[in-house]
């Protein structure tokens, strides 16, 4: 039966079994893996050589699925991670557009560069260096850079009220000679006093100088 293990490895854990292999076969000294036919060696040490690899390969074995265990756990834990901070930082955008419709906050560069530098210098930590954008952190900014807060912010200026429209100035009823032949005395003098006090001038001055008929 041919069996390989490592020297070096039999050395360090089993050093009695080492030092018998090498009374066995001094040219093994200072080689590092080596195959070894068991037919070769006596009873009693081609036993103990083949329970020291098997040994190590279901150490090896075990170690290499914890490591594998590991890797698997750390990942899932990160992707865990990462779908969580895009949910949050989806929240983190609805949040601050609210704000800024509801307050006015002007949407710039300016305030972009406010609360990415405020996030990203309060948020982070080992599994985001780059700080963690969520609802949370938002309200945070808002609190700290808001008006409350430094006032860093910068807000829309308010559209100017147009003024109000100049109020109509009433139409006056337009009347013809034939109307004020059908006035009664009282009433036609009446008009005329008024036609007169709302223009300045005597109706039929005024008719006379466009060329109407005055009967």
């Amino acid at each position: 039966m041919q069996i390989t293990i490592d020297l070096d490895v039999l050395k360090a854990e089993e050093s009695e079994l080492y030092q018998e292999l090498l009374n066995h076969d001094y040219k093994l000294r200072g080689k590092g893996e080596v195959t070894l036919d068991t037919k070769n060696l006596s009873h009693s040490l081609g036993i103990a050589i083949v329970a020291f690899a098997h040994d190590r390969d279901e150490t090896q074995q075990a170690a290499a699925l914890a490591k594998a265990k590991a890797e698997s756990e750390e990942q899932d834990k990160a992707a865990t991670l990462a779908e969580q901070a895009k949910k949050d930082e989806a929240e983190a955008v609805r949040r601050l557009y609210a704000y800024a419709g509801q307050h006015g906050l002007e949407r710039s560069q300016h305030n972009h560069d406010l609360i990415t530098a405020f996030i990203r210098e309060h948020t982070k930590n080992e599994e985001f260096p780059n700080g963690y954008f969520s609802a949370v952190a938002v309200d945070a900014a808002i609190q700290c850079l808001g008006p409350r807060g430094e006032n860093k912010w910068r807000w829309v200026t308010p559209a100017a009220t147009p003024p109000p429209p100049p109020p109509e100035t009433p139409m006056e009823p337009v009347v013809t000679n034939r109307d004020l032949r059908n006035m009664s005395a009282e009433e036609a003098k009446a008009w005329l006093r008024g036609e007169r006090k709302r223009t300045g001038h005597n109706y039929f001055d005024t008719l006379r100088r466009k060329g109407g008929d005055i009967r």
